[in-house]
């Protein structure tokens, strides 16, 4: 079933706010500009939201969504937990990690993207624990220890490169994932 009329405009919105993040940093998240890009004018912005506070708020919780509980949720549906590491980082690197990058970004001078960010770090790395614990069979605390390194791997790479090419990303995660699932499984037996 199709978004309504209304719903493609607020999430047209929302799209635009992506692209001028990427583009401008948090510069680009004036109403003058968006309406600008946007090509319409405040009354719709405010049709869509109740002031630019409601949309910034609007914008970190879709990347929320979309770059972390989609990509959870469509991981976990593998039954087999440790094809869910691989697919994991398969789903991230569909996502444009510029925007992941530019939010990023943004909580550096925004304290509500700020307090999101550190929300949604700690809940990817929850997940990851979550899927250690299963395919390892790890306790919590060491499986959040293996979750926090196998993410800030991920963070490191797109730090260090954020224009990185899709397939070379997808590469290192799927030889980092098979080296954190074996050494944790191998922390179990030990």
């Amino acid at each position: 079933m199709g978004q309504s009329g209304g719903a493609r405009v607020r999430r047209a919105w929302l799209e635009t706010g992506y692209k001028l993040l990427v583009e401008r940093g948090a510069a680009g998240l004036k109403l003058p500009l968006l309406c600008e890009t946007m090509g319409l004018t405040k009354g719709s912005f405010y049709h869509h939201f109740n002031g630019l506070s409601d949309y910034k708020l609007a914008l970190v919780k879709a990347w929320e969504e979309e770059f972390t509980l989609d990509v959870f949720n469509a991981a976990s549906q593998n039954e087999d937990p440790d094809q869910s590491h691989y697919d994991i980082t398969l789903f991230f690197m569909q996502k444009d990690k510029a925007i992941d990058h530019a939010v990023r970004t943004w909580a550096m001078t925004d304290k509500v993207a700020k307090d999101h960010l550190h929300r949604i770090d700690n809940l990817r790395i929850e997940l990851l624990a979550k899927l250690f614990e299963k395919s390892s069979g790890l306790s919590s605390e060491e499986a959040r220890l293996y979750a926090f390194l196998r993410y800030a791997c991920f963070l490191g790479v797109n730090c260090l490169n954020p224009n990185i090419d899709d397939d070379k990303a997808r590469e290192i995660g799927r030889i980092h994932s098979r080296a954190m699932l074996n050494d944790s499984k191998l922390a179990k037996e030990n």
